[in-house]
């Protein structure tokens, strides 16, 4: 669920705010390969209920 939610916001940054998703390129062009496990770790060390809300969009 962490990695789909991570996905789906950072369309988001790229549909909504395209000038802010040069940041999000950018972190993951620095990260490389990892760019994606590590996004959604940040996710998974959520609560269950927040991570779902969030990719719900009510955060």
């Amino acid at each position: 669920m962490a990695h789909l939610a991570s996905a789906d916001a950072n369309v988001l940054i790229a549909l909504r705010t395209p000038d802010a998703f040069d940041a999000v390129l950018k972190q993951a062009e620095t990260a490389g390969s990892q760019y994606a496990d590590l996004d959604a770790a940040v996710g998974a060390a959520k609560p269950r209920s927040a991570l779902l809300e969030q990719w719900h969009g009510r955060n």
